[in-house]
């Protein structure tokens, strides 16, 4: 068996249906642990996150707790939001989208968890806080566990090099060149410009520039799909009928659709859903814990809005321009599929729109990552290495540029899914304080600030 025939069996397993059920299970625990609480609270959530964006509750950390949440968002809202959705639809149907929406509210539950936990258990080396679950698990879980924190520093480690700023640089600069002829290398050093300066800078550098570039590169991608999908209002009845009715029903083949049984529809929605709100990942509580905030649920809450962000509208936004268009049976997919959705309504402002979209998506996705990386790169190899793992972080955008990365998938498929696991059984395990002292904690005391667990960090 070749090397691509092995990483694709065990890429497989990994996203097969044990790895799909094992998070959406864990998503249901949170769900009726907490007593539904991303539904009962879910005025809470946005009252405590978008109703008071500019306060910072705290004192220490490198961010503000929006500054957190921009950067949170700019690791997720990627080129997956805008060819992600389009190639579960493509292989999936319509259908797709309601299970997107699904892995969405459970989501929104375990990030909450694992920001508030990975506050709870952050700590301070050198001048800088870090978070997540390297140091939860190590810390709540104790010296037995280690093993399992090392573990997910190490895949951590790879799966940013390779998806932050590999893949994720790979696909900016072919798309730039099929829909503007520019040469990749020309796109990604600039994407690696831009985000080297930044990163030098440090966390609080990187929180500065997530608060302007993520709403900027959402507001335009946003307006430019709401108005192809109100010059197209009168089909969104019936796209949002094709979502439904094929969610548990197959979709027959039309045009250049081929059709799609009800298992692959299920498997296709809930895996680009998992992919695109990272919830389970642990990516969430790595950039959150750098936020100043007074109780670690009171953060967390900013992880529920970020799921809701990134799969309920964004994902959404992407999933009715292609289904009121009627483009999603042309036989086109991903990226190419959405360009073509935009441009069938707006003309060569489509192209430029998605142009803008994947360009900053990609842009904002590696400057937000680089904070995951280096908590990782503290975990190993300790703070001296710290400037110069800068340029290793930088180094593979611009080797592999213009060279062709389909192992390279398979490998980031492989090292992201690993994250999940020690993630969760760390979480599971500690679900006890979330459920028992912080999330109790936080819905008593929120409005008067008299919490018994309050926001700390330890120094290491």
């Amino acid at each position: 068996m070749t090397l691509e025939g092995i990483l694709n069996w065990i890429t497989g397993v990994l996203w097969g249906p044990p790895m799909m059920v094992f998070i959406l299970a864990a998503g249901l625990y949170f769900t009726i642990g907490s007593k539904f609480f991303q539904i009962r609270k879910f005025g809470l959530i946005f009252k405590e996150t978008l109703g008071k964006i500019g306060f910072s509750h705290g004192e220490e950390g490198s961010m503000t707790p929006f500054q957190a949440t921009a950067a949170g968002i700019g690791a997720v809202v990627g080129a997956g939001n805008i060819a992600g959705v389009a190639v579960a639809i493509t292989f999936g149907g319509p259908g797709a989208i309601f299970w997107m929406w699904i892995t969405a509210i459970l989501g929104m539950v375990v990030k909450t968890v694992e920001v508030s936990i990975g506050i709870h258990y952050r700590t301070r080396i050198g001048n800088t806080v870090y978070g997540g679950p390297m140091h939860f698990i190590s810390k709540g879980l104790g010296p037995k566990w280690e093993w399992l924190s090392i573990l997910y520093s190490i895949c951590l480690f790879l799966g940013v090099l390779m998806t932050s700023t590999l893949v994720q640089p790979h696909t900016m600069g072919v798309a730039m060149k099929t829909m503007f002829n520019i040469h990749p290398l020309i796109t990604v050093s600039f994407g690696v410009i831009v985000t080297g300066i930044t990163i030098i800078g440090g966390f609080s550098v990187i929180g500065r520039v997530s608060e302007k570039l993520t709403p900027i590169m959402g507001l335009v991608y946003i307006v430019g799909a709401l108005i192809v999908i109100g010059m197209n209002a009168k089909n969104i009845p019936s796209s949002f009928g094709l979502i439904f009715s094929h969610a548990l029903s197959p979709t027959p083949a039309m045009g250049g659709f081929a059709g799609a049984a009800v298992a692959y529809t299920l498997r296709q929605g809930i895996a680009r859903g998992l992919f695109s709100n990272e919830a389970g990942l642990g990516t969430a509580a790595l950039i959150h814990s750098t936020a100043r905030t007074d109780h670690p649920v009171r953060q967390g809450l900013w992880g529920a809005f970020e799921a809701f962000f990134d799969t309920i509208i964004i994902c959404s936004i992407t999933a009715l321009v292609i289904l009121s268009t009627g483009m999603w049976t042309s036989g086109l997919t991903g990226a190419e599929l959405t360009m073509a959705s935009l441009e069938s309504t707006l003309g060569i402002i489509g192209r430029y729109v998605v142009g803008f979209g994947i360009l900053t998506f990609v842009i904002s996705t590696m400057i937000s990552y680089y904070v995951c990386f280096e908590t990782a790169v503290t975990k190993l190899f300790g703070t001296k290495l710290i400037f110069p793992m800068k340029f290793v972080f930088l180094a593979p955008a611009l080797i592999f540029a213009t060279r062709p990365t389909p192992v390279i998938w398979l490998f980031t498929d492989i090292f992201v899914g690993i994250l999940a696991v020690p993630n969760l059984i760390g979480l599971l395990l500690l679900s006890p304080v979330f459920f028992k002292k912080l999330l109790p904690d936080f819905l008593e005391n929120y409005k008067s600030g008299n919490f018994r667990y309050p926001a700390r960090i330890d120094k290491s």
